[in-house]
């Protein structure tokens, strides 16, 4: 079982190899709209084509003599269009939408798999912090504490820290510089992204804390993802620095 610094040390790890994928997902991203302005640029010429007419003129068409002309387009022309909004399709979607969301899934994962872990850490020597139990195995202490961790929401693993631990979890945010709620929004968004395809459903609706319809889809920014990214590790180091306070014989187990 890793001691709490060792899980601190691995989630820096994690953190640090984080920022090279959500520099690949933002350059996939980029080269989606690179991509989308040549989409353009192509298809308009094959419209001034079809058309026949220069840009100049073309510029000062109607959208709705631009539809006229793409109408008007050969088969091959209108399959090289189709063809080539197809292939911006996909790129934007891969680096706006599916990179994204599995960032964040896999973000709040390891968060969540750190939290359990340094919580069971603790209690494998102090079994008594779970209350009344009838057999202390690591079995046992570790299906406690998944049951009282696992799926919950930040206000109640927070309870769960001060309340049993005795980690002030709310002044942990603090010094983070984040809060519950806002660590909770980002495992709303998970959920959303993990169980609905990214559209906003009731459930979850006022946990993200979003001014958007119900199924309407939640973008993930890469923005976005630094921010959490940052909070969940300053939220690490800060417990991790209470945790060998209040538990000092962690750091050689």
């Amino acid at each position: 079982m890793l001691n709490s610094s060792a899980r601190t040390i691995e989630f820096y790890n994690f953190s640090d190899d984080l920022d090279q994928v959500i520099l690949m997902v933002q350059a996939v991203g980029q080269a989606g709209l690179a991509q989308l302005r040549e989409v353009e640029i192509q298809t308009s010429g094959l419209l001034q084509k079809v058309a026949g007419i220069d840009a100049k003129a073309f510029a000062k068409l109607s959208a709705a003599e631009r539809v006229q002309a793409s109408n008007a387009a050969s088969p091959h022309d209108a399959a090289a269009m189709t063809r080539l909004a197809e292939k911006t399709e996909g790129y934007l979607h891969l680096g706006t939408k599916t990179a994204p969301s599995v960032v964040l899934v896999y973000l709040v994962a390891r968060f969540e798999s750190y939290l359990s872990g340094i919580a069971l850490s603790v209690c494998l020597s102090r079994p008594h912090l779970l209350g009344p139990i009838t057999s202390a195995t690591e079995e046992e202490l570790y299906r406690r504490v998944s049951a009282a961790l696992d799926t919950k929401t930040m206000d109640e693993v927070s309870v769960f820290f001060q309340d049993k631990l005795g980690i002030p979890f709310p002044r942990i945010c603090t010094q983070a510089k984040t809060t519950i709620r806002e660590l909770d929004k980002a495992k709303g968004l998970r959920n959303i992204h993990l169980h609905n395809r990214g559209y906003l459903n009731a459930r979850n609706k006022k946990r993200v804390d979003l001014n958007l319809p119900l199924n309407t889809y939640c973008p993930i920014s890469v923005g976005y993802l630094n921010q959490v990214k940052d909070q969940m590790y300053n939220v690490v180091l800060q417990l991790d620095k209470e945790m060998l306070r209040r538990y000092p014989d962690m750091l050689t187990r």
